[in-house]
């Protein structure tokens, strides 16, 4: 059972006066929910509207009406008419200990406040355990909860900011980026049925939100709310159809061997997913993959960057995301000989030979050997 009451609070300004309340009531309701209501008490055959202090207030309502209220909270609320009673508000201030808000001290009147909605929920009622749908990952998507065991669309009025904070916090994702943003990022899902739902941002469930079911009355498909829970920037790793291209920190290095054809994919993952990936270096590529076919250190070799963007979004101006990772492509090949020059002394036959020799990985000995006389002998260069 759920017992929601609403309490409309000011902020409290000159002429406070103590007052004696002469009974209780609930109205405003349009909630296709039992015992719910907006909370006045009546003075000198007077209504008026009360202002909720703290979560004292919230369970001495709860005692008084024999519902649970060890977890009852003061919550926002936005599902109620507007009241019919005195613009004239009446504070109460309660320990939690009393027995009837009547109990309460200080009951004051104002004679200029300011407008604030707030509900107040007992802790015995039906848990919300809401889900993202339509998303592209588990972070993201259309929020939905359930009743009577099938999932329901929800809407709100009010603060979907702090709703989607706590519908993330209630999913156990990270909230503290957690942002509300139009469902037509996410499609549509069926159903006509709307759970009402407003949050503080203290609430540590969506349970403990004001809700209420109702009907397509009060919200429309397009009151449907969209929920970003976290975003991160894209993670890049580079792999590729060769063991040895296959780039990390720190080395940051591709081989390939001269004349080889490789596929070099750079995978991405982020929240949104990537919307465009793009390679820039000696070759260039407009997605995900680059073609080095055959690979020649002419054409090939040098450094390359693999960036990618996440989409933007007019609901989202943390969007887009964007990385890169830039790694070196070298060609291996045979060792090869250049600017060789050879002096000789026809005098004593002695001579020498200078070359400059490029290969990889770099060369750490060279082989000489005497053609004219069969015999090889070896030098360490």
């Amino acid at each position: 059972m759920e017992l929601t009451l609403l309490a409309t609070c000011f902020m409290l300004a000159a002429c406070a006066k103590d007052v004696e309340p002469e009974q209780v009531r609930l109205t405003g309701t349009d909630l296709a929910a039992p015992d719910t209501g907006r909370v006045e008490i009546q003075l000198d055959s007077e209504w008026f509207t009360v202002i909720v202090p703290d979560d004292n207030f919230a369970k001495v309502v709860c005692n008084q009406s024999g519902l649970p209220s060890k977890e009852a909270v003061v919550t926002q609320a936005s599902s109620f008419t507007r009241s019919q009673s005195t613009q004239l508000m009446v504070h109460l201030d309660c320990k939690g200990n009393e027995s009837s808000i009547l109990d309460c001290d200080q009951l004051t009147d104002s004679e200029s406040c300011r407008k604030l909605d707030f509900g107040v929920i007992c802790s015995d009622r039906e848990q919300l355990n809401p889900r993202l749908v339509n998303g592209s990952s588990s972070f993201n998507g259309l929020l939905e909860v359930s009743h009577n065991g099938s999932y329901v669309k929800v809407c709100s009025h009010m603060y979907l900011n702090t709703l989607a904070f706590v519908a993330c916090k209630t999913l156990g994702l990270n909230s503290s980026n957690a942002l509300a943003v139009h469902h037509s990022m996410y499609g549509d899902s069926k159903g006509t049925q709307f759970m009402a739902i407003d949050c503080l941002g203290r609430e540590n469930s969506l349970t403990n939100c004001q809700h209420g079911l109702i009907n397509n009355a009060y919200c429309s498909t397009d009151d449907s709310i969209g929920v970003i829970c976290s975003n991160h920037q894209p993670s890049i790793l580079i792999t590729s159809n060769l063991t040895t291209c296959r780039p990390q920190p720190p080395q940051n290095v591709c081989v390939v061997t001269h004349n080889t054809s490789v596929t070099i994919v750079c995978d991405a993952d982020s929240n949104p997913p990537p919307a465009n990936i793009t390679w820039s270096g000696p070759v260039s590529s407009g997605t995900q993959e680059l073609h080095l076919t055959p690979a020649n250190s002419s054409t090939h070799q040098g450094f390359y960057t693999c960036s990618v963007f996440t989409p933007s979004s007019d609901e989202d101006e943390r969007l887009p995301l964007s990385s890169n990772y830039t790694f070196a492509v070298v060609i291996q090949g045979a060792p090869k000989l250049e600017d060789m020059d050879a002096v000789v002394n026809i005098s004593n036959s002695k001579g020498r030979l200078s070359f400059k020799m490029t290969s990889y990985p770099a060369p750490t000995n060279v082989t000489f050997q005497n053609v004219a006389a069969s015999k090889a002998s070896k030098e360490k260069v």
